[in-house]
């Protein structure tokens, strides 16, 4: 649910959006960098006027899987799961062998986890690690994850 300052807040986005969009389209500049370049100006804009916002944690695992399986983000918090693949996070296989998810967590949160492999079938599999993997959401910008998976 939008509060009224998450809806402030977006309002100023777009207002700032359309008129850099205008500005850059006169000059011939970059539209898509432009916006970029706002979107993390408007997210630290929102931190600082609520602490303890969200920052994006972004996921990247190398892992090979066979043709028609996938990758699953699993963990200890709420929004990976609680340990249960079938709650977990389904990455985006789009960079394949590079899979990736985007988890937003408030700042200074510390998330254990670890990947599983759903197979054609449903079933799911763990990755070959004894301990679980940990993250914190440090940067207020974005924390990212960089992982090597490998299969059991």
């Amino acid at each position: 649910m939008k509060s009224p300052l998450d809806e402030k807040v977006a309002d100023v986005a777009k207002n700032l959006v359309s008129g850099v969009k205008d500005t850059l389209e006169a000059l011939s500049g970059t539209v898509d960098e432009a916006v970029e370049v706002i979107g993390k100006g408007v997210e630290k804009i929102r931190r600082s006027v609520r602490p303890g916002a969200a920052t994006s944690v972004v996921f990247l695992a190398n892992a090979r899987v066979e043709y028609g399986e996938s990758v699953v983000l699993v963990g200890d918090l709420e929004q990976l799961g609680r340990w249960n693949p079938a709650a977990g996070i389904a990455m985006d296989g789009s960079g394949y062998p590079t899979w990736s998810a985007r988890l937003y967590l408030s700042a200074g949160t510390r998330a254990e986890y670890k990947y599983a492999r759903r197979s054609r079938d449903g079933s799911f599999s763990w990755e070959a690690v004894a301990a679980n993997r940990c993250v914190v959401a440090e940067d207020p910008d974005e924390t990212t994850a960089r992982d090597e998976v490998s299969w059991a």
